[in-house]
Order: structure tokens, then sequence, then C-alpha cells
């Protein structure tokens, strides 16, 4: 038995209960758009979106050696290193970033859909190019529990599509 892509897509849109969404994306009443095709489309068209209306960021932690203060002290590390004698500390500091774990999973989303042979060649350029856009976002390896740790709230519920 073959379902139509259009089918699966408007089922998935209703699913999802993102009913609006399901007129953005072109899906062929011929059936040529595969599957894949469907959701690197549907990928495609909702990253344009986000980059549109702006990447979510976040304040990332990060533990540095530097010169003097900032952010907040490590004394114990300071002290074990030996770095007080050189005027050195270790400090945590946070940096507002784009390189959090939604924005992590959509790149390499996006570069996963570029080794799939199967994939439009209409659309592998696009994905390069939404990929550029990308500011310094880190490419992970996916796995389930990346997933897990994605919390949506009302400051990001527009990645949940």
């Amino acid at each position: 038995m073959h379902i139509p892509v259009e089918n699966i897509y408007y089922l998935l849109s209703y699913a999802w209960n993102k009913l609006d969404e399901k007129e953005r994306v072109a899906v062929s009443l011929e059936n040529t758009t595969t599957y894949v095709d469907l959701f690197a489309k549907v990928l495609i068209n909702g990253t344009q979106i986000l980059l549109k209306r702006g990447l979510e960021r976040n304040y990332i932690a990060e533990t540095i050696d530097l010169a003097g203060v900032k952010g907040k002290l490590e004394i114990s590390e300071t002290l074990k290193r030996g770095l007080h004698l050189k005027q050195r500390t270790i400090c945590t500091v946070d940096e507002f970033s784009n390189d959090i774990i939604t924005n992590q999973i959509i790149v390499a989303t996006l570069f996963r859909l570029l080794n799939i042979r199967e994939l439009d060649r209409e659309l592998k350029p696009k994905i390069r190019t939404i990929i550029r856009m990308f500011p310094r976002v880190t490419l992970l390896e996916l796995k389930k529990k990346d997933f897990r740790k994605v919390r949506f709230h009302r400051n990001n519920q527009f990645y949940s599509f």
C-alpha cells in the first residue's frame, strides 16, 4: 500500500498541531517528493524562519585562565595550579552565545541531510547556505540524550516545529 507523501505531510502537520504551517512547504502532488525530501524541505523552511526571527541565545559558563579576575573566581583551582604566583587566575565567566543545544541539533541534522545520496540535488545548496548562516555553532554527533536536554518554554516555542 502506497501512501502519498502529501497525505503524510498533512497528517504530521495535524498531529504536531501545526496546521497553519502546512502551506509553507511545497509538497508535490505527482509523488515526485520522497519522504527524505519532505523532511528536508520542512527543516529548511523552518530554519529559514528561525534565522529571520533570530536564533535563540543563552548564557554558557566557560572556565578560563586569564590575567586578572573576570566573572567567578575559582580560588581552589587557581591555588592548585599555582597560577597565583604567575599573577593569573582561573575564572568562570558566562558568555551570551548562539552555541546552545537547540541550534547544535539543527546544524547537526542539516549536516546529516547533506550526506544522504537520495536527497534532491536542488535542496543541497539550500542546506549549505543555511549552515553558513549559523554563527559559531558547534557540530555535535547526535544522540538521544541530546534531544532530552531540549526544554521548550514561551521564549523558544518557535523551535518546537
